[in-house]
């Protein structure tokens, strides 16, 4: 009961006089001045010294107004911090990547454009693989992750960004770097680099799976954990390995990026999140990369 009388009080404390302040609150002064003097029996406490031209707060008045005055900002303040994070304006997001997905230009753009736009949210990124990140959306760990997707888990949403071709990373000093029409069959007898099947499964089987639907049983010699590591094994000479079209133009000098024409395996990479755990941040991101993309369409 005593909630609904602070306003009238905290107006006539302002005002000092009871008619100005009933006008404030568009009601009649004989009914201001009963809801001050039920507010005034319920606390015990009178608020009030009634004066021949208005009104002034008691001592206790004046303590009971300042502690309402700050009682009144910090709700004020706790509604508006509410309201923030109803809409996506304050709070965390936490965005997980892989290679591909940092290097894409209109994820870096998104995320630059969004932490100019909504400032007071809390950007955390991870660099992690594909398989990696679906475990940590699912658990909560992350909000969104960039990734490739190779197939559809029930309870997460996808946005499609773009296909990453693979592309056999050879060395310039190799024979075959610059034979024409390179194809499945000429690299029976080369060694290969091969993504690690632990933290790329779905990975691993579809380019084995492509290997073999050309005729090749590839030759792995190695497995690794990145495209970089890929990149520096094959500059030295040891192996050729298949790296994500984003890496064409970032390989090393003595290493050649090539097409094999038989084999064929793209990874869409794909912005994924928990359909049940959408956050209005995590919206406000998907609009601002949509509209990233759209502005870069032809």
């Amino acid at each position: 009961m005593v909630e609904r009388h602070l306003r009238f009080f905290v107006v006539t404390a302002e005002e000092e006089h009871f008619q100005r302040a009933a006008n404030r609150l568009f009601m009649t002064q004989s009914a201001l001045s009963r809801r001050i003097q039920v507010l005034e029996e319920e606390l015990g406490i009178k608020l009030f010294e009634r004066l021949p031209r208005g009104v002034r707060l008691s001592q206790a008045g004046e303590s009971f107004y300042q502690d309402v005055r700050n009682f009144r900002d910090t709700l004020d303040n706790a509604i508006a911090r509410a309201r923030n994070v109803m809409h996506g304006n304050v709070g965390q997001l936490k965005i997980g990547l892989n290679p591909s997905g940092i290097r894409n230009p209109a994820i870096t753009e998104a995320l630059q454009i969004f932490h100019k736009k909504f400032e007071y949210i809390d950007i955390k990124i991870d660099v992690l693989f594909s398989e990696e990140q679906l475990a940590a959306i699912q658990s909560g760990d992350l909000d969104v992750g960039a990734l490739y997707q190779f197939s559809t888990e029930p309870w997460a949403s996808y946005f499609h960004i773009a296909d990453d071709e693979l592309l056999l990373a050879i060395p310039k000093s190799h024979p075959l770097a610059s034979k024409p029409n390179l194809c499945l069959q000429d690299l029976a007898d080369v060694n290969f680099i091969w993504p690690m099947r632990r933290y790329s499964p779905r990975m691993y089987n579809r380019m084995i799976a492509a290997c073999n639907a050309g005729g090749l049983t590839p030759k792995i010699m190695t497995e690794v954990r990145s495209a970089e590591a890929v990149l520096s094994m094959v500059a030295i000479g040891l192996a050729v390995g298949f790296v994500g079209s984003h890496e064409a133009g970032s390989e090393p000098d003595s290493v050649a990026i090539r097409r094999v024409a038989d084999f064929s395996v793209t990874c869409p990479l794909s912005l994924a999140w928990n359909t049940e755990r959408a956050t209005p941040a995590l919206q406000n991101f998907i609009t601002v990369l949509t509209e990233t993309i759209d502005a870069k369409l032809p």
